[in-house]
């Protein structure tokens, strides 16, 4: 398998994790450096898992600083998954902690690491989202999550972790006594996307939310399966008691991430309504839509761009409806995009395409792309359940890049030093 391809010359593949076991992240939305941008968390599993991880896999929890070489094992989990990692995230605070997801008697929960003391805290409620306070968490009904989109959860045995008539909704857990309670509620969610009647209740549920910069709103994804196995998606946003609840995009929306506290890029399409309103009743089923619009990405991603106005859109929370779009021609591909400190800068990434996956920069200010280094993909993981996305994060400082790639044959954690890049594009 050939090497990854640095496109820019002023970037570098500063780091890698030791190949004696696979290292790996998880998501695009939080960032694996520590506050001082000295260590990364990350998981290591075994070389040979080759698999969805189950109950009876185990991961271990790990601080890696790249200048000593070898990740450092601070303690293990059994609550991960390929896609998402297990939650793995800094607690904003004094004092250096870490929280993860575990399972404890088959119920999903999250434990505390204080660093300072290598003490562990007691199980509380699995989170998914960490308040910019660090006092309580967001999460989503996990058991329930599991049974209708098992890469996003854990193996669990089933049932919900919210009260009965109310599975699929939007969890509150409190980081200090580790009460939970139902914040916005999955019924609350179908009815104001206009879902009531479309065989949805069972089949829908509430995922990757998300704090807004310095946390004054919310934003997350209602989801319901068709029963043709479509999947429609909706962007909701909210102040992060629940209230002034909104409808940003509807029908089909994908990753996202805060520009400021009240705007939201994310990748979506504006479909006209009648044709929408198609896809929503089940008549595409009746020919093959989805191998349509496959082919026509994989042939050209541009027409697929115009025919469906498919690409990052900038939301407004302030004003339902708005849009603006961002990288039309250009970014043609969904991807997993996060700002750097400061957002003049956006690194993206795409799904294997010809091969390869581009790591991304998108100027904020000239609205150009700078594709920076291109991963190749191994053929061992190009199978959906299995696939390694890059899920780039910037440090802190926004100077480095941290990815997940397994185009070696294993997954392992890069660090792409894209300082002098950005220094330089600044002048």
């Amino acid at each position: 398998m050939p090497d990854p391809i640095l496109s820019d010359s002023r970037c570098v593949l500063a780091a890698s994790t030791p190949s004696d076991a696979q290292h790996y992240f998880g998501f695009h939305d939080v960032s694996p450096w520590d506050p001082t941008d000295n260590r990364l968390a990350l998981l290591r599993v075994p070389a040979d898992l080759r698999h969805t991880p189950t109950a009876q896999d185990r991961a271990e929890i790990c601080l890696w600083d790249p200048a000593r070489g070898k990740p450092e094992p601070v303690g293990e989990t059994r609550a991960f998954n390929w896609q998402q990692g297990s939650r793995l995230q800094w607690l904003p605070g004094p004092r250096p902690r870490l929280i993860t997801n575990t399972i404890e008697d088959r119920v999903p929960a999250a434990r505390i690491l204080d660093l300072d003391s290598g003490r562990w805290g007691d199980p509380i409620p699995a989170i998914y989202s960490i308040s910019r306070t660090g006092d309580f968490a967001l999460a989503p009904d996990f058991p329930n999550l599991a049974r209708h989109w098992r890469d996003y959860s854990y193996d669990l045995p089933g049932g919900s972790a919210c009260p009965p008539g109310k599975e699929g909704s939007l969890l509150r857990v409190d980081l200090v006594t580790g009460e939970s309670r139902v914040l916005v509620e999955v019924a609350q969610a179908r009815a104001l996307c206009g879902q009531e009647h479309t065989g949805a209740e069972g089949h829908d549920f509430i995922s990757h939310v998300t704090f807004s910069p310095t946390g004054k709103r919310i934003c997350f994804l209602y989801r319901r399966f068709a029963s043709d196995g479509a999947l429609f998606s909706f962007l909701l946003s909210a102040r992060p008691d629940g209230s002034e609840l909104a409808v940003l995009a509807r029908e089909k929306c994908s990753h996202f991430d805060w520009f400021d506290d009240d705007r939201i890029l994310l990748w979506t399409r504006k479909l006209p309504g009648r044709a929408a309103a198609l896809r929503g009743s089940g008549i595409t089923r009746r020919f093959p839509f989805k191998q349509v619009v496959a082919m026509i990405r994989k042939l050209n991603p541009k027409l697929k761009q115009s025919l469906f106005a498919e690409m990052y859109y900038l939301l407004d929370s302030r004003n339902p409806g708005s849009s603006e779009a961002v990288g039309q021609g250009i970014l043609e591909q969904d991807g997993h995009p996060m700002f750097a400190p400061g957002r003049r800068w956006m690194v993206t990434d795409t799904y294997a395409f010809e091969g390869f996956q581009p790591l991304i920069l998108f100027s904020m200010d000239s609205r150009t792309r700078h594709d920076i280094v291109s991963f190749p993909v191994h053929e061992n993981f190009k199978q959906p359940a299995l696939k390694c996305d890059l899920h780039p994060r910037w440090n802190r400082a926004g100077t480095k890049i941290a990815v997940d790639s397994a185009h070696s044959g294993m997954r392992q954690l890069y660090v792409v030093d894209a300082s002098s890049f950005l220094t330089n594009s600044a002048r």
